[in-house]
């Protein structure tokens, strides 16, 4: 468990179990209708949190190893740094890898909202490439899967990052595209 949802949890009960305290000593009469209401809206309120992370509000981080360590679980395989954001390559298992991008403000690295990043798709006979953008930000970023039928992939710039996955015969690549 990521220590995000640990701090989320805990600010569930710690709302929960306020709201309810301060129904039970109220002259409310229909306190269990009250209660009920209460909580529900509290799960909702944390349930926004999910989607538009509140800690963007106080907490910036250093790095985006540490976001990332902060929001999620697995092992980092490599980061993609551009002007105003980061991509993070990590793995959840074995051959499985993901990305997330972290916006950048002033103060350093935030943590990504649901709906942030924009991906634009492109398929090709084998394969497919993705071009990926958190929202606000001039960075893009792709994402290529090339699926190999016995060739091997020919060379590739020092700037892409290239990652083999699967059974051997599929390579994920990643890199910065230029403004």
């Amino acid at each position: 468990m990521a220590m995000m949802e640990i701090w989320r949890l805990l600010l569930c009960f710690a709302l929960c179990f306020l709201v309810l305290r301060r129904i039970r000593r109220s002259r409310i009469k229909r306190k269990r209708a009250v209660s009920v209401i209460s909580v529900v809206l509290i799960l909702c309120l944390v349930s926004l949190t999910a989607v538009f992370p509140v800690e963007n509000l106080f907490v910036h981080f250093e790095t985006p190893e540490r976001a990332f360590r902060y929001a999620l679980n697995g092992t980092i395989v490599n980061t993609i740094p551009g002007s105003d954001s980061c991509l993070v390559v990590y793995s959840t298992g074995s051959s499985t890898y993901r990305e997330t991008i972290f916006p950048m403000s002033e103060q350093g690295y935030q943590l990504p909202n649901y709906y942030g990043i924009k991906t634009v798709s492109g398929e090709a006979e084998l394969g497919s490439c993705d071009m990926l953008q958190y929202s606000g930000s001039n960075d893009r970023y792709l994402r290529g899967i090339s699926y190999s039928t016995g060739n091997t992939v020919g060379a590739v710039d020092d700037s892409v990052i290239t990652i083999p996955a699967g059974d051997g015969k599929t390579t994920l690549y990643y890199a910065l595209l230029s403004p």
